[in-house]
């Protein structure tokens, strides 16, 4: 008999690690993050007052001689703990809250209030791109010493011969949701074990769904709504992907 599998809105805790939105846009010619510096940490550094720099190296090639240079690529705000993220990047926006991760929305309202200060300090042209990404980690337990993978992923990889036990595997696919016309990048693999760890497999579920319909500027309420869409995929996704045993491990 098949096992009833649970809500989301029923777990107790969340194998989430890091979730992200990211906004990809298009900014105006000419756009510097050295100039805008100032203005973001004066907009953000109240409520993110660790400041830090992401570079990025440029190759040149002369008639004479090849060299380097180093240009920054991204400004990263974090909040006190380290749990909570805005990025400022040559081509967008993000926040990222890391672990512990209670609801998207508990974190859209901070979302929103980045977003609006990121637009005054950039102002964008257009949006490009709206990516929800979730990273989850899965501690999927032995039982006798072993695992079958079959009973925590209802997709996934599947090894020709009995004998054989995994010590690691990549599955990964793109795909073309047909409703919204959506796109879905998923990735599962094993993660290396943490201090303590035992009678555990870890496994990493990168679960990525992308819009890129056309977002007008200027209301947050259009952007909200795309990425209340995306995330009812993306729970599609991650439901449909996890058997209901591997779901009941976070349940009440």
């Amino acid at each position: 008999m098949n096992m009833m599998k649970p809500s989301l809105e029923t777990f107790e805790t969340t194998p989430i690690v890091e979730a992200v939105v990211e906004i990809s846009c298009s900014l105006p010619p000419g756009f510097d993050l050295e100039t805008a510096q100032a203005p973001a940490a004066e907009a953000f550094s109240e409520d993110y007052p660790n400041f830090q720099r992401r570079y990025l190296l440029q190759g040149e090639i002369s008639t004479s001689e090849a060299s380097t240079k180093k240009i920054t690529d991204t400004l990263i705000f974090a909040t006190g703990d380290g749990h909570q993220l805005v990025q400022i990047r040559r081509d967008g926006f993000s926040f990222n809250r890391l672990a512990p991760y209670t609801g998207l929305d508990e974190y859209l309202p901070a979302i929103q209030d980045s977003w609006e200060k990121y637009a005054v300090i950039t102002k964008p042209i257009q949006i490009e791109e709206i990516r929800l990404r979730y990273i989850n980690r899965i501690k999927a337990p032995f039982e006798n010493g072993e695992l079958s993978l079959a009973s925590f992923l209802e997709t996934g990889p599947r090894l020709p011969v009995d004998r054989l036990t995994f010590s690691g595997f990549l599955n990964q696919y793109s795909a073309l949701d047909t409703a919204t016309g959506f796109l879905v990048e998923t990735i599962i693999t094993t993660d290396p074990l943490r201090e303590n760890e035992t009678d555990i497999l870890p496994l990493i579920f990168d679960n990525v769904v992308i819009s890129r319909s056309v977002i007008e500027l200027g209301e947050w309420s259009n952007i909200d709504e795309e990425i209340r869409k995306l995330r009812k995929l993306k729970n599609d996704i991650f439901e449909s992907t996890l058997t209901a045993r591997c779901l009941n491990l976070y349940s009440r």
